[in-house]
Parts: C-alpha cells; structure tokens; sequence
C-alpha cells in the first residue's frame, strides 16, 4: 500500500483562522514554558571552570606553542594534584611531542638533518605529504653537509637515492645546479650556495620545521578530538534511542572531521 499523506481541502467550507483572539487548542505557552525551563536547567548544570585551572591551561598551551619543553613539565608535575594522576595522557601526548620538538631543532641546528626526516618519518609519516617542501629543504642541507666534509662519494650516493622521488635534484632547476656543483668547489664556502653553511640559515629552518610540527600537532589533536566527540554522540545517541537532536550531533561532528582531514591530508 502506498504511503499516506496528510491532506485538507476546501469545498464551500469556511476557514476559521486564529490569530490568538481565541485559546488555541494546542497548549503554546506550555511548550514554551516547558522549552524555557529546559534551557535554564541546562545552563545551570553547566559547571563552570575554575579561574586558576583556566589560567593554568592557558599556560600550558602558551609553553606547547612556544615549545618550552621543560618548562611544560616543570608547571605540569608543580601543579599536579595529590589524588590524580601526575600527568594525564594528554599532558603525557604533549610533553612527548614538545621534547621531540626541541630534539629536531638541535639537531637541525647541529646539522644532523638527516636525523630529524628519519625520526619525523617514524612518528608522523603523514608529516611528510603536508609539509614536503621543508623535507626537501632538510634533505639538500644534508647533501650540503656531506660535501663540506669533503664526503664526495657520499654526497652523490645520497643524492642518486633521491632520484625517482619528489625530493629529487634536477637540472632544470638552476638552484639544484649550483647546490650539485658544491662538489667541485675546493672551498665549499666560496660556492653560489654558501649561505647554506650559514649558522643563521639552519636557526631559520629549524624554527620554520618547529613551527610545522606544532601546527600539524594542534591539527592532529583537534581532529583526535572530534573523533572523541563523536563517539561520545554515538554512544549517547544509543542510550537515548538514537534521538534525533543525537544523530544530527553526530552527523555535524562527522562533516567536521571530513573537512578537518581534508585540510590535514593536503
């Protein structure tokens, strides 16, 4: 049988409108009470943060954008409480990350940058597709590296290794040329291309790299966390017997997490 669907027609019957003259058979101001008093209750079972814990987080996110390593740990186990925990897994998460961060950057600095791409490769390979021009940048600082320590041989073998990637030195670009070229200088300091051995040259990448692993961290956390969100939806949308207020909840989270890895996976 097909579906059925409420219909009205007119055939010499008079229309009587109701414009509030009259009560309304339907019970307006009970809903609206009742719609106002649901609000209010959940506003009032809100709970609301302490001050110094909100300043606390403040802090902390301060120090992991910073990068403040240390310091981080420092304000996470002097403000610990004695019945928890004294780091949660998040704060664990992130004070992992923030030494990983400091370690890159020495390194970088210390020009072991081969180093930095093998262990951001095994933690966050996905790193790599969204930020593959400072891959690239670490990559030419260690061929560089090589040929000024005279490690000719080595020097090409890494650089033939690169070949058939997207990291790979060509010769219609007139940098990769001159960075190539480095190997026939005697005085690798005299070359076009001098600026690489620059102190202040490996500080700048070694901020930008920084910078790019705090970014796709925070991205990270933020897509973990509708994940998170979701599933609580998910869970609680059971409870309630897949409401509809649930299901749309969920369905708003997930269009979130699309985009949010849409923006992640570039």
């Amino acid at each position: 049988m097909e579906q059925l669907h409420p219909t009205f027609g007119l055939d010499r019957t008079a229309i009587q409108i109701n414009f509030g003259e009259v009560p309304f058979l339907f019970d307006v101001d009970s809903m609206e009470s009742n719609e106002w008093l649901n609000e209010r209750n959940k506003i009032l079972s809100m709970k609301i943060p302490d001050e110094k814990e909100v300043m606390l987080d403040w802090i902390k996110d301060y120090l992991i954008y910073q990068g403040f390593a240390d310091t981080f740990d420092v304000v996470c186990q002097s403000t610990a409480k004695q019945d928890e925990p004294l780091q949660s897994s998040h704060q664990d998460e992130d004070s992992q990350f923030l030494h990983l961060r400091k370690q890159v950057k020495e390194c970088i600095i210390a020009g072991k940058s081969l180093e930095v791409v093998h262990s951001i490769e095994k933690q966050f390979s996905s790193f790599f597709h969204e930020y593959s021009d400072l891959i690239r940048k670490l990559y030419i600082l260690h061929f560089i590296q090589l040929a000024s320590l005279g490690k000719v041989e080595d020097a090409l073998a890494f650089a033939t290794s690169l070949n058939e990637t997207k990291y790979s030195f060509t010769s219609d670009d007139p940098t990769d040329v001159e960075i190539l070229g480095i190997i026939a200088y005697t005085q690798p300091m005299q070359s076009p291309v001098s600026h690489f051995f620059d102190a202040n040259y490996k500080i700048k990448l070694a901020d930008e790299v920084n910078n790019a692993m705090r970014n796709y961290w925070y991205k990270r956390k933020q897509y973990n966390q509708l994940l998170d969100e979701m599933m609580d939806a998910e869970v609680t949308s059971t409870i309630h017997n897949s409401s509809t207020r649930n299901i749309s909840k969920i369905e708003m989270i997930l269009q979130q997490l699309m985009a949010t890895y849409q923006q992640w996976s570039k």
